[in-house]
């Protein structure tokens, strides 16, 4: 943990942040109908993760490696206290990546499945999972005991595999799983609802890329990138 605690707590907060932009963005692509029921399912999808996370997942996470394989220790965040505030701030930071990824592949479910399943996936992605992995790049964050694949050399600077690869793997899982939504007929959605989602996102992804600047230098490179990066893709989407 390099970064310091007011560092670290932007992070987090630009991704708490980023789960309103993540349910604009979903309920503006789903049919009128089930609105409700999503939204609903990214609050309590939020609070599970948070809870369970904070109890299991951070433990193996960064807990004491075991072989490279998982963490042990830090269970329902016991032992913080010798490392002081900034482990609770980091522990706040990963909490919110831990509800990201989760998200992420909530959102790849929404229309096929019952709330009991993916509450229950994402119970599961939270506490075995998503800090399984992330031990495996990231456990030397607290302990200094590493995982296995970040002894070979593994890198991961933003999360684009521990928290987006993962939550795009368990959603591809669960569309093998559940199959094709049952109900494709027309319907409306709320595509600028879908838009402001969108922008939050992006609003937020330019905070968290600049927080996660640990020196608070390059700031202007950064927020450049996080620009043009989306809007590339965007243009080469669109004229595919």
């Amino acid at each position: 943990m390099n970064m310091s605690i007011s560092w670290i707590l932007m992070c987090g907060a630009f991704i708490f942040f980023m789960q309103a932009g993540f349910t604009c963005y979903e309920v503006g692509f789903i049919r009128s109908k089930n609105i409700i029921s999503v939204a609903i399912e990214n609050l309590l999808t939020f609070m599970i993760v948070t809870v369970l996370y904070c109890i299991f997942g951070f433990g193996f996470m960064f807990g004491e490696s075991f072989h490279g394989l998982i963490g042990t220790g830090f269970i329902g965040l016991s032992g913080l206290d010798a490392a002081g505030d900034a482990a609770y701030s980091y522990a706040f930071m990963q909490t919110m990546f831990a509800a990201a990824s989760i998200t992420i592949f909530g959102g790849a479910m929404s229309e096929r499945s019952r709330l009991s399943a993916l509450l229950a996936g994402a119970a599961v992605s939270a506490v075995v999972i998503y800090p399984v992995f992330g031990h495996w790049a990231w456990g030397s964050m607290v302990t200094g005991t590493s995982g296995w694949l970040e002894k070979l050399g593994f890198m991961d600077f933003a999360g684009a595999s521990v928290v987006h690869l993962t939550g795009g793997f368990i959603a591809l899982a669960g569309i093998i799983t559940a199959g094709r939504r049952k109900d494709t007929g027309p319907a409306r959605s709320n595509i600028p609802f879908a838009v402001l989602g969108v922008f939050i996102l992006w609003f937020g992804w330019c905070g968290f890329n600049g927080a996660a600047a640990a020196d608070g230098q390059h700031l202007g490179q950064i927020f450049s990138t996080t620009t043009l990066a989306p809007a590339c893709a965007t243009v080469v989407a669109m004229i595919y």
